[in-house]
C-alpha cells in the first residue's frame, strides 16, 4: 500500500446513513444523484489520521491476522503545496507512534 491516498483521498459521506467512503475526488461520477445523497467534507482530517489508521489496520487483522504490511510513502522531495507536505509529516508520525502496527508495518 501507499501514502498517496492518505495525501489526497476525500472522504464521501452519505446523507441518511452517514456511511462514508474515501476517494480521490476526481476518480468520482458526481452526478445529480451523487451529490444530492453525498456530501464531501474534503481531505481526512490530520487530527484523525492515527484513529483512521488503527481502523483500518485493525480491520486488516480482523481479515488476514497479523501478516506484514509493506507501505510505501509517496515521494514528497519535490513536493511545494505546504497541505500536502504537512499530510505527508502527520502520516509518517502516524506510522511510526503506533505501537500496534509498528510489529508488522515495514515503511
Amino acid at each position: 500500500m501507499d501514502s498517496f491516498s492518505e495525501l489526497t483521498d476525500q472522504l464521501f459521506t452519505e446523507r441518511q446513513t452517514r456511511g462514508s467512503f474515501c476517494a480521490n475526488y476526481s476518480d468520482v461520477e458526481h452526478s445529480e444523484a451523487f451529490t444530492r445523497d453525498y456530501e464531501c467534507p474534503g481531505l481526512l482530517n490530520l487530527e484523525d489520521i492515527e484513529e483512521y489508521n488503527r481502523h483500518f489496520y485493525e480491520a486488516i487483522r480482523a481479515h488476514f491476522g497479523r501478516i506484514p504490511i509493506i507501505y510505501f510513502h509517496f515521494p514528497i522531495d519535490f513536493e511545494k503545496r505546504e497541505k500536502f507536505r504537512a499530510r505527508y509529516s502527520a502520516i509518517v508520525k502516524a506510522k511510526r507512534d503506533d505501537d500496534g502496527i509498528r510489529s508488522v508495518l515495514f515503511n
